[in-house]
């Protein structure tokens, strides 16, 4: 970026020894590198937050590159210009490369990551306090190092070292946009301290007063950055791990038990209906009937008397009761064996919920319904029957269970039954139904089987009705419709 490289000229114009001439030879090399920067990152696709290694990777070449292509420019017209120059023109000509791209480094990479969602995220009410308390740890000890005269002694440079370690964690708290504002900040003040006899790195005296402060600029930037890729790493194989259990239809939730707080993936979110992060009014929201329950396997869970817990449970979101599964694995205990911290995963069980309410009641008429049915498999053996069946045939159902029944035998001796055998699987073939009667023996009483429904997914489903139990109901009935 342009001001990245005008810091790297500010760094060199910082040094007595270099004359002011140079100004304008180094404003045109940064000018010329400001242009290609700012085209290799476009061309590059570098993403703005740095949140993928290669982006960091590419922001450094970009960067030598842009710093190169400056320092080559100011030199040619060094060269050109009346003016004499100097004969070691290759290490000047390193030096203005280094200076360059480490004040692009400095500049560019606040210009890039910082932005109003990053401050928004990095003094928000659960971050704020420790985020003042940083920077102002940060100032306090780069005042110590850099706000006293050059000397001797190894406590300031000691003090100067503090602040990198605190950038670090800065940037882990609040992200890479503000700690790395910080450290520009940082190596500004300690470029213009030494500059005015103050800091553990005026001690040397020019041309090399300024190297120790790029070797410390350079420090903090790497470390920086060196950190930020670590995390980002863990961090996206744990989103990408999020991802994966939310495109599996699984949310995942973690609290801390001591403060009763924690955090939730955006498909737990989604299946509960809110997004509160707390406990205890996650288990506000479940169900009066399930929650007592629920309480006593988290006590469980928090004493020891198990590592895990599992169960189905409702719980009230916006469009009323919704049943979930609940998963709860103790992650970390304290020294006294309490549960400090859990995970948990949460899936929809509605449907499974309501199939099994459907399943319950689909047994219920199978078992209850007066009309006799046999489900047989592809083989036409008898998968099961209601107790109406057992009872028409006069049979266990232990008797039918893998039997095949006569009425579905395809080739009976009696040329009648044989033939309405053909014309019944002729029809099933054709529209998958048939219905009529049949002659079945039972203490010789003929058996009606109105209904022979059509073959699915290789199984069969026979329901019998008794004609002779028929006959009689409807003849009890005939004599009171005759006196009426």
């Amino acid at each position: 970026s342009l001001p990245g490289l005008l810091l790297g000229a500010l760094a060199l114009l910082a040094d007595p020894g270099n004359p002011h001439k140079l100004l304008l030879a180094l404003i045109a090399g940064d000018l010329a590198g400001a242009l290609f920067g700012a085209w290799g990152l476009r061309r590059a696709g570098v993403n703005r937050l740095l949140e993928r290694r290669g982006d960091v990777g590419l922001l450094l070449a970009v960067g030598l590159a842009a710093a190169t292509l400056g320092a080559v420019v100011s030199m040619t017209l060094l060269v050109l210009g009346p003016q004499r120059v100097s004969d070691a023109l290759p290490q000047w000509l390193l030096l203005s490369v280094l200076g360059r791209w480490i004040g692009a480094l400095l500049a560019g990479v606040p210009l890039l990551a910082l932005n109003r969602e990053a401050l928004s995220r990095a003094f928000g009410p659960a971050r704020r306090s420790l985020t003042w308390l940083l920077l102002g740890t940060v100032l306090a000890g780069a005042a110590a190092a850099f706000g006293v005269p050059a000397e001797g002694s190894v406590l300031p440079l000691a003090l100067a070292c503090l602040p990198a370690a605190l950038l670090s964690a800065m940037l882990v708290h609040a992200g890479l946009g503000l700690a790395s504002a910080a450290a520009a900040a940082l190596a500004l003040g300690a470029a213009w301290a030494s500059a005015l006899g103050l800091g553990p790195f005026a001690a040397l005296q020019p041309p090399y007063s300024l190297a120790p402060t790029w070797a410390y600029a350079a420090a903090l930037m790497g470390t920086l950055l060196l950190v930020h890729v670590l995390t980002k790493d863990s961090l996206s194989v744990e989103r990408r791990w999020i991802q994966a259990l939310g495109g599996a239809g699984l949310g995942v939730g973690e609290w801390v038990l001591s403060r009763d707080e924690g955090r939730t993936s955006p498909q737990w979110n989604q299946l509960s209906g809110d997004t509160t992060a707390s406990l205890s009014g996650w288990l506000a929201r479940v169900h009066d009937d399930d929650r007592s329950e629920l309480q006593i396997q988290l006590e469980r869970l928090r004493s020891g008397a198990q590592s895990r817990a599992q169960r189905e449970l409702r719980l009230q979101c916006e469009d009323g009761w919704r049943w979930l599964y609940l998963q709860l694995i103790v992650a970390e205990r304290d020294h006294h064996g309490q549960a400090a911290r859990l995970i948990a995963t949460l899936s929809d069980s509605s449907e499974r919920h309501d199939a099994q309410a459907r399943q319950r009641l689909s047994s219920s008429l199978f078992q209850h319904l007066h009309e006799g049915l046999l489900i047989a498999d592809a083989d036409l053996r008898v998968l099961d029957v209601n107790p109406a069946y057992t009872q028409i045939l006069g049979a266990t159902r232990q008797e039918l269970l893998g039997s095949v029944p006569p009425m579905l035998r395809p080739s009976p001796p009696d040329p009648l039954v044989r033939q309405q055998r053909l014309l019944m699987w002729s029809s099933l073939r054709s529209t998958g139904r048939w219905r009529g009667e049949v002659v079945e023996r039972r203490r010789d009483q003929p058996i009606e089987v109105p209904h022979l429904l059509g073959v699915r997914e290789g199984a069969a489903l026979l329901e019998l009705i008794d004609v002779q139990q028929k006959t009689a109901a409807r003849g009890r009935v005939l004599p009171d419709e005759r006196a009426q």
